[in-house]
């Protein structure tokens, strides 16, 4: 089991760049898990996806409902706040 922990400063990270880098890459849980694991993360509505990227390995987990609700309200532009949650390796 693994904790990401989403801060305000990923909030407000995630908000400047959806308009310049892919979402997927750069929304607030991805740029928490890559700076938890220090590699290339993705983020669906139902997955966190970790890349290595020194080889072809990925990684991914499945994500829990709190974490689904975060991004559907971070997509619609609802106010969100920072918050943990735990993933667990498929």
């Amino acid at each position: 089991m693994l904790t990401i922990e989403v801060t305000a400063q990923d909030i407000e990270t995630a908000r400047d760049c959806e308009f310049t880098l892919p979402r997927a890459q750069h929304c607030p849980i991805a740029l928490a898990a890559a700076r938890l694991f220090d590699s290339a993360s993705t983020v669906t509505y139902e997955r966190l996806i970790l890349s290595d990227e020194h080889s072809s390995d990925e990684h991914s987990y499945g994500l829990p409902p709190e974490a689904q609700r975060f991004i559907r309200a971070f997509d619609e532009r609802l106010p969100v706040k920072p918050f943990c949650f735990h993933v667990h390796k498929d």
